[in-house]
């Protein structure tokens, strides 16, 4: 048994962006990402987060 798993849409919401999935005829949605400030940005890849633009 196989799913059909199809990418529907990016999006950005409120400076968030996100992947809508339709899988088995189920819409799912995934955040990929949150824009902290105009610099700093978090982005999910997978079960990692890459943060970018942060000097520490």
């Amino acid at each position: 048994m196989s799913l059909g798993i199809e990418l529907v849409k990016d999006f950005e919401d409120n400076n968030n962006y996100y992947n809508e999935f339709n899988i088995d005829g189920v819409n799912v949605f995934i955040q990929k990402s949150i824009k902290m400030d105009e610099y700093i940005e978090i982005i999910q890849l997978g079960s990692v987060f890459k943060v970018t633009g942060l000097n520490l």
